[in-house]
């Protein structure tokens, strides 16, 4: 019987364990400068605007001091490389009903004490949103502006950079 309750404590411990991410950066790296990011779309200001959601985004998780060049030990370069917008579905009558957008960038992380890059990358993020006009506003659905599922998009795709950058996916 005691051992019967003593494998019913100690299974549930040895099949359910939980994924700790893995830190990737070397340990002397402490500081990060994220300088603003270069932007060749056309959607205006939508590097500054990824560029403060990354820098929140590192500020949030807190692993990483954020700092000016010259007082960091890596350097997180980035470029918008494309911004797209896309028709998903149409109502009978041919208007759109749902968009998607997304953004790609290129990316280089840089140690700057042992000057050498650490990775680069470039990653995509999507989501779609219901503009106001659509059919399916009426069936329940939440419309949205571009603007506001654009601000969606860049705090996804920013933490998606910080989780890059610190844990390596």
């Amino acid at each position: 019987m005691k051992k019967i309750l003593l494998l019913s404590a100690v299974l549930p411990l040895m099949v359910g364990c939980a994924y700790t991410p893995k830190v990737i950066i070397p340990p002397h790296i402490k500081r990060i400068d994220i300088p603003i990011f270069a932007n060749k779309t056309f959607r205006y200001g939508l590097e500054e605007r990824l560029t403060e959601g990354v820098i929140q985004a590192f500020i949030i998780d807190g692993r990483l001091i954020v700092a000016r060049s010259g007082k960091a030990d890596a350097k997180l370069e980035g470029e918008i490389i494309s911004y797209s917008k896309e028709p998903l579905r149409y109502d009978d009558e041919g208007y759109v009903s749902e968009y998607k957008i997304w953004i790609r960038t290129s990316l280089l992380f840089y140690d700057l004490i042992h000057k050498e890059a650490l990775w680069s990358d470039e990653l995509e993020e999507s989501v779609t949103y219901i503009p106001e006009a659509s059919f399916l506003v009426d069936k329940g659905f939440s419309p949205e502006t571009e603007d506001e599922a654009e601000d969606r998009l860049l705090k996804k795709l920013s933490i998606r950079i910080a989780s890059r950058t610190i844990d390596g996916w």
